[in-house]
């Protein structure tokens, strides 16, 4: 009987433990969630193209990570539409992912590709392709908001 106790004993402790970054992980999930009620009035329950940029960036952040400006094309887009700077979180997006590009001195015609290639590889049709890219080139379309 006191071997099944230590039995017992032994697999809650350990399954504790196997649940600790599991706890974390919802507490994360939580804070990153309140976080975006903060910066945004869309409802978490609608349908929100800002929504997964956002917790893509806070992913990041957790893991520590310093992302470079070609980690963040995926957050100056919708991430259904795929329309450039469309809400106002992608535009802000935008305006630091283009600030970023030009602190790592990467020239014009880079950022333009790698922008391109990114659309191109999600799958966009060569029409929104071209669409998003003119809008890309305007600079006013880093300041919509």
């Amino acid at each position: 009987m006191r071997i099944r106790d230590l039995k017992h004993q032994f697999l809650q402790d350990h399954l504790t433990e196997a649940m600790q970054p599991v706890q974390n992980m919802m507490k994360e999930i939580d804070r990153i969630v309140e976080g975006y009620s903060e910066h945004t009035s869309e409802s978490i329950s609608g349908s929100s193209s800002s929504l997964e940029s956002y917790v893509y960036y806070e992913k990041v952040k957790v893991k520590g990570n310093t992302m470079s400006w070609k980690d963040k094309i995926p957050g100056t887009f919708g991430s259904k539409d795929k329309l450039f700077a469309g809400q106002y979180n992608d535009c802000s997006r935008a305006s630091k992912m283009l600030a970023q590009a030009n602190s790592e001195k990467v020239s014009y015609e880079e950022y333009l590709k790698e922008i391109q290639n990114w659309l191109e590889a999600e799958g966009c049709t060569s029409d929104h392709v071209t669409a998003e890219m003119k809008k890309v080139r305007e600079l006013n379309s880093y300041f919509n908001y």
